[in-house]
């Protein structure tokens, strides 16, 4: 079954998909055969996480009292988490800009696969600019929902997103004006939806749209 199994002329047995295969070898001289059954199944997925926290601000906002202690206790909580005897490998940064951000996500899921599961906490001050829900880094740079798919796009596997800021909702609906309850129905059936709302994403935010978080 070459769609499960393909063998090289060196005998090299390379994995396709999932399934059953029967590999047979045939000598040249005298016929003489062996089978092999084969059985391939997906591999274990690696879970890492990218645990952000923004509680120093250098551009004139209010210290966020907390946000490192529960950067930290994010980060404690996915270290023990058992998923199959897989565990959670966890980066944890206080304190960062957009660049440093960018440079955390290439370099903590620079080897994920589609079988994976990456996720990014980031708690921090946030808002909207037009309409568009933003993450502000400690130093006034920022991410809006948009580049925030854009940089997430490229992971491979399954990505989650926990957002822990004022107007978080807005990044799962970029509508302003709407409460949270017929929010979340209209953005389950997918209209006015933002980007982010797609079958890689699993999503979870700590206000709606027009809520402050504390």
């Amino acid at each position: 079954n070459p769609q499960v199994a393909s063998v090289d002329e060196n005998g090299l047995v390379t994995a396709r998909a999932e399934g059953q295969a029967l590999i047979t070898a045939t000598s040249l001289e005298g016929g003489h055969s062996a089978r092999l059954s084969l059985t391939v199944t997906q591999p274990l997925p690696v879970y890492r996480a990218l645990v952000m926290g923004e509680q120093r601000y250098t551009n004139g906002k209010k210290e966020r009292i907390g946000a490192t202690n529960t950067t930290q206790g994010i980060a404690d909580l996915l270290g023990v988490q058992d998923y199959d005897g897989q565990r959670y490998q966890v980066t944890m940064r206080i304190d960062s800009t957009k660049r440093e951000f960018v440079e955390s996500l290439g370099a903590v899921f620079a080897g994920a696969e589609e079988t994976d599961v990456s996720l990014i906490y980031i708690n921090c001050h946030g808002g909207l600019r037009m309409g568009e829900p933003y993450l502000e880094f400690h130093d006034g740079s920022s991410v809006t929902a948009r580049q925030l798919e854009q940089l997430t796009r490229k992971i491979p596997g399954r990505v989650i997103l926990l957002i822990d800021c004022c107007n978080s909702g807005g990044f799962l609906s970029a509508r302003e004006a709407r409460q949270f309850n017929s929010g979340m129905v209209q953005i389950l059936t997918g209209e006015g939806a933002t980007s982010l709302l797609q079958s890689k994403y699993l999503i979870m935010t700590s206000a709606s749209v027009s809520q402050n978080s504390y």
